[in-house]
């Protein structure tokens, strides 16, 4: 199944963006999600990037974790310098932090 959306997330919130990829898939909606897609040994960084790049869309896992993680904020950053739809999907009722405010507030976000 070819990864149309990279799912940016937290590991605190690992199992919720497990839950949103197995619904995404089900129907339909191939996704990449680390660390499943980064085979050992290979660059993290490197694979996120190529991840991203693969990818039509990334579905941003907000939540107060995601607000305080540096990866998801420089996730957000590549996938909109690569002219890619960022997709947050709230998943408590959270205020995106400043670094991804810029990124997540011209876009229509899910619940």
């Amino acid at each position: 199944m070819e990864k149309l959306a990279f799912i940016s997330y937290s590991t605190e919130d690992r199992d919720i963006a497990e839950r949103a990829a197995a619904l995404l898939e089900a129907r339909g909606v191939g996704c990449w999600i680390a660390p499943d897609a980064i085979p050992p040994g290979t660059s993290y960084a490197g694979r996120i990037i190529e991840g991203i790049d693969s990818a039509v869309a990334t579905v941003l896992i907000l939540s107060e974790a995601a607000n305080a993680s540096v990866w998801v904020a420089r996730e957000a950053e590549r996938t909109i310098s690569k002219n890619k739809t960022l997709i947050p999907m709230r998943i408590r009722e959270v205020q995106p932090s400043r670094a991804l405010e810029l990124f997540v507030s011209s876009g229509q976000s899910v619940d």
